[in-house]
């Protein structure tokens, strides 16, 4: 391994919080990093990788690797695959096709592997002191 290898396996251990975690994890990372910066309907590759760069808790900008195919490989296990993607002009000759993602790809993973983090307000911690207290006079 070189140094660099060696540097982005550390940064992994540290971003999943301890060693020994297995390939789902920097995956789900991936997921939900995705979702953190995902803007529109659709994202162009190079596009995402550079929106994912700019995470600051993130090693992405740091991994010389983190390039189109791996990007597609992390993706792979969800069924997320890139595809062809026309640009939004009125005239489809001034511009290209290029490789890209659509958001409606990811929202049945971010769904399934990301739930929603239930938070707690604290409106509902009052209701559920006074719902103790109530229980604490009425016995």
């Amino acid at each position: 391994d070189t140094w660099k290898e060696k540097a982005w396996n550390a940064c992994l251990v540290l971003q999943v919080g301890r060693e020994g975690e297995d390939e789902v994890s920097w995956k789900l990372r991936l997921l939900e990093d995705i979702r953190r910066v995902f803007d529109g309907d659709r994202m162009g590759t190079q596009e995402l990788l550079d929106a994912l760069k700019t995470i600051e808790d993130a090693s992405y900008k740091f991994n010389e690797r983190f390039n189109a195919h791996y990007l597609s490989t992390g993706l792979k296990d969800y069924g997320i695959k890139p595809e062809q993607l026309t640009p939004r002009t009125t005239h489809s000759e001034e511009g290209k096709q290029y490789r890209g993602y659509r958001r409606s790809a990811f929202e049945e993973a971010w769904k399934r592997y990301l739930p929603e983090q239930s938070v707690i307000t604290v409106n509902s911690v009052t209701d559920i002191q006074d719902e103790e207290e109530k229980d604490l006079w009425s016995s």
